[in-house]
């Protein structure tokens, strides 16, 4: 599996509170203060739909990740699968 970098505004994940992204602090363990940049090492495709849901208010499943790990990686955004799925 590949890597990816992503970056975004805090605002950004600010729309949809009460979720991992929403709630990142600097006191987080994966959360790097040299690079001042936050490493989780999960499904970096999906990763990508979960930060354009953030970005559109729209999740878009992907067509080349099965469901049961799609439902995995939601679940530790602290997202929910049935809002707004297309």
């Amino acid at each position: 599996m590949f890597s990816a970098r992503y970056e975004t505004y805090k605002a950004t994940l600010k729309k949809i509170p009460a979720t991992r992204l929403s709630r990142l602090t600097e006191a987080l363990a994966n959360y790097d203060p040299v690079l001042n940049e936050y490493f989780f090492d999960r499904h970096p495709g999906v990763f990508a739909q979960v930060l354009n849901y953030y970005r559109t208010g729209k999740l878009h499943y992907p067509t080349n990740v099965c469901g049961p790990l799609f439902e995995e990686e939601l679940e530790f955004w602290g997202l929910d699968s049935n809002q707004n799925t297309i």
